[in-house]
């Protein structure tokens, strides 16, 4: 599923755009050939990939359920208060609970005095009624989406005031979130010595910005045709919601387990310490005597469920962007000859769930941060055109970061194969569509203006709780910082589109080495030269997508 880019007449040079692709078939292909490396999207139906990484993964899921529901059924929730209530009887050799001098201790209600007494108290100091804890939390949930198409809408209609806006935002909002910490909590006079990190980070920030402020317009042109890719496809923003429900879905009782876990075991005698001192355990309860003997795979197990519960979560950031790369590739591919964009998501849904979810089993658990850091260790970059290391090369972490995923998703190839593409296309590319301070200038204006929206809630529900209400200073500043949070994460929910589907985009136009290139003395041919891949691709759908539908109006 393999060809050449097209190209577009312009007016004034030829410009290579995404999406001019026809499908040819992998029997076509001879082994081994260069065509295998180019990237172009498949619009036919697509075999599975990588199986094996998808069965392995579901049969670790019901592996950690199984295991799960045993936990539930031998654990102790009264484990520890029993502990403190035994004593070792040396005629049996067992530890056992007091039956006189101590009245008997139902266990399970100990554990449920102690957690009403501990949330009574939290909401007692905190001196008013749930309900005003918790409107906070509503408001922040109710808020996400409107607030999530409200930031976007202010993107599409004042693109170039809010991306200058929410740079400059981001210049002093570290020094205001410090002042209003400071002074919430009660700090007092700020001394010079807390004024110098602040300056230092302002003064970082600033001249960063004022270095990479003649890429502004063109991360503002990049903006301004992005969202408009985005509002032809706005089933995009529910696959997040979706897949969010899912690992919740599967989490929830994964976490629950390994709290059944946690109380596995049973008190049983601690013979070193009677051992060492017979004498200390007459009469006495608890320590040292006894202990709580945890049985050998209630450990591994905690460790096993920890981790299947951050491989869910992973798999649904992939499955995610494999989505939204997917529908956008085909967005552009189908877009420039006036076929319908209807299905785009579900089409893509369906890719992700079926022929390519080996695939990003095989991607969410290569692409952590343990085993990147091996690789860079095992790998130095010294070593990079040795024989050795050759037939590793798609593994380099440098050429994982380049995102297999996007590949698989635009061709329907396995993990390994796009790895091999990805690296192949970033070794053979010889200037990015996108720098990476243009890159950071894109998630600075993306990020700037829900971390506003996020600080202005912030403030709000801050001073309704300290001036309403009876709570205090810190109390109102805890009440309200969380919620704040999850308002500027659900917000960036909505925004990872952009950032998927520009990311998308770049990588994919940046395949052209030919008309864009630097000399061999390393100097620029023309300013500017890299972005017109991207941008020609994105007007050229855009005006596609306008004629079509004015087509279809006039019908």
């Amino acid at each position: 599923m393999v060809t050449k880019d097209a190209e577009v007449e312009g007016d004034c040079e030829t410009v290579p755009v995404l999406g001019e692709y026809t499908v040819i078939d992998e029997a076509q292909l001879a082994p081994g050939s260069s065509e295998e490396l180019v990237l172009a999207f498949n619009s036919g139906p697509r075999p599975y990939r990588d199986t094996k990484c998808g069965v392995v993964f579901i049969v670790i899921v019901l592996l950690t359920y199984a295991l799960g529901f045993v936990a539930v059924k031998n654990a102790d929730f009264d484990l520890e208060s029993k502990w403190r209530i035994s004593r070792y009887n040396p005629g049996s050799g067992e530890c056992e609970l007091i039956q006189h001098g101590t009245p008997h201790v139902d266990a399970s209600a100990l554990v449920g005095w102690r957690v009403e007494s501990f949330v009574g108290e939290i909401f007692t100091n905190l001196g008013s009624s749930w309900a005003v804890y918790i409107a906070p939390f509503v408001g922040a949930l109710v808020l996400v989406t409107p607030l999530g198409f409200f930031s976007l809408w202010i993107f599409h209609r004042y693109t170039c005031q809010a991306v200058v806006t929410s740079l400059r935002f981001h210049c002093f909002f570290l020094v205001l979130l410090f002042l209003a910490y400071a002074s919430l909590i009660g700090y007092g006079e700020l001394r010079w010595d807390f004024w110098i990190p602040i300056c230092v980070i302002f003064l970082a920030s600033a001249i960063q910005l004022k270095r990479a402020w003649s890429r502004v317009p063109v991360v503002v042109q990049i903006m301004k045709s992005a969202l408009h890719v985005v509002t032809q496809n706005l089933s995009l923003f529910l696959v997040h919601p979706v897949l969010s429900w899912m690992v919740i879905l599967i989490d929830a009782p994964i976490i629950t387990f390994i709290v059944y876990a946690s109380n596995l075991g049973r008190i049983a005698p601690d013979f070193d310490a009677i051992e060492s001192s017979p004498e200390d355990c007459s009469g006495t309860t608890g320590a040292p005597c006894c202990r709580i003997d945890r049985p050998d795979w209630a450990i591994g197990y905690l460790i096993l469920a920890s981790l299947v519960a951050l491989w869910v979560i992973v798999v649904s950031r992939y499955l995610h962007s494999f989505v939204v790369s997917g529908a956008i590739a085909e967005w552009y591919a189908i877009a420039p000859h006036g076929s319908s964009t209807a299905g785009l998501t579900r089409r893509s849904l369906r890719n992700a769930l079926g022929p390519s979810f080996g695939t990003i089993c095989c991607s969410a658990s290569l692409m952590t941060g343990p085993v990147l850091i091996i690789l860079n260790w095992v790998a130095p970059k010294e070593h990079f055109e040795s024989e050795l290391y050759r037939p590793a090369k798609p593994f380099y972490p440098w050429g994982i970061r380049q995102s297999p995923l996007v590949v698989a998703a635009v061709s329907g190839e396995g993990f390994l194969q796009s790895a091999r593409v990805s690296y192949d296309l970033s070794r053979r590319r010889r200037q990015p569509t996108l720098t990476v301070q243009e890159y950071r200038l894109l998630y600075q204006a993306i990020n700037g203006l829900a971390f506003a929206f996020s600080l202005l809630y912030f403030f709000t529900v801050w001073g309704a709780m300290y001036y309403l209400t009876t709570a205090g200073r810190f109390h109102s500043l805890m009440a309200a910082e969380i919620p704040a949070l999850i308002l500027w994460c659900g917000q960036n929910f909505f925004h990872r589109v952009i950032v998927e589907e520009i990311n998308t985009a770049s990588y994919c136009t940046s395949n052209d080495s030919e008309q864009h290139h630097l000399h061999m003395d390393g100097h620029q041919e023309q300013e500017g030269d890299q972005h017109e891949p991207l941008l020609g691709a994105m007007e050229k759908g855009n005006h596609a997508t306008s004629l079509h539908e004015d087509g279809g109006r006039k019908a």
